[in-house]
């Protein structure tokens, strides 16, 4: 267990190479430094933008995100920025996984994975995640406000790995649901329908095809179509069409919106259109509900 803080290179000249179980918080500028990274870790941005290649991919994690890396091989990071960036990195050893995941299971079976293997310790899917949205966010926010005598505890890592484990619940069942036995096949596949979600959050306002969605992950529409129904339990159409009416919902708040502009924004082609699905959705029309609405406001 150890707490370390460095700002240059010149910490890592007698550091033994032990990375497990160990917090090391970062205030560098102009900066780059490959390690060996045996074991899962925590990389937390805190002020600025962090760039690591791994396999010499580069991967960048905004400010105020965190992500979580499986075992590497080796990872480099870099940064060319003249002003300090503030970091934070956790290497947790594979004990303290392990002991923390089998305790959370025994203790409530929501959380046993044993679909096509069983596994002591879980492989986690890797993902640039606000803090702001999870209990694993709000821990390292609190980190970076504590000193380093009041982050001396082993019980701070095993409370990090159960964030950890709680923030990755969903993707942990989500990988878990897809039919192959290898965990590289079903991670990749996962990664694939994920980005695919993505892009249909990001551009519902658009009148794409389902065809569309599936070429850009580079999947067959029938391979598509069967893998996004397994990891979402609903079909592409049917997950877009509820994405179309939650996004109108929140839209039918505005006042100041005209409910055809709502439609156009969601991506119908009319209001007619708009209304049918809407009510078939919800059991009202969108005027209604924008009237319930507005009235319990």
């Amino acid at each position: 267990m150890g707490i370390h803080s460095f700002r240059d290179t010149s910490f890592f000249d007698s550091f033994n190479g032990d990375y497990q179980n160990k917090l090391f918080r970062s205030r560098v500028k102009k900066f780059e430094l490959t390690v060996k990274n045996p074991c899962l870790s925590i990389k937390f941005s805190v002020n600025n933008r962090e760039t690591y290649y791994i396999n010499q991919k580069r991967i960048i994690i905004p400010q105020r995100h965190y992500r979580i890396f499986n075992p590497q091989d080796e990872v480099t990071f870099r940064t060319d920025s003249e002003e300090f960036c503030e970091g934070i990195s956790v290497f947790l050893g594979e004990n303290i996984i392990k002991e923390t995941f089998i305790g959370m299971q025994r203790k409530d079976p929501l959380y046993q994975f044993d679909k096509h293997i069983e596994y002591e310790t879980p492989f986690f899917y890797e993902k640039n995640t606000s803090v702001n949205i999870d209990t694993l966010g709000a821990l390292l926010l609190n980190i970076c406000q504590s000193n380093d005598e009041e982050l001396k505890s082993k019980g701070l890592f095993y409370n990090l790995t159960e964030k950890m484990i709680l923030a990755q619940l969903p993707h942990l069942k989500r990988i878990e649901s897809i039919s192959s036995l290898k965990i590289s096949t079903r991670l990749e596949l996962y990664n694939r329908i994920n980005m695919a979600k993505e892009y249909i959050h990001d551009n519902i306002e658009l009148n794409f095809k389902i065809s569309d969605v599936a070429r850009i992950v580079f999947m067959s529409e029938y391979s598509f179509i069967r893998q996004f129904k397994e990891v979402f339990h609903l079909s592409p159409y049917q997950y877009i069409l509820n994405h179309k009416i939650e996004k109108a919902k929140v839209l039918l708040k505005n006042k100041n919106l005209l409910t055809s502009e709502i439609a156009v924004q969601i991506g119908f082609s009319d209001i007619s259109t708009f209304g049918k699905c809407f009510r078939r959705q919800t059991g009202m029309t969108p005027t209604r509900f924008r009237q319930e609405v507005l009235s319990i406001d």
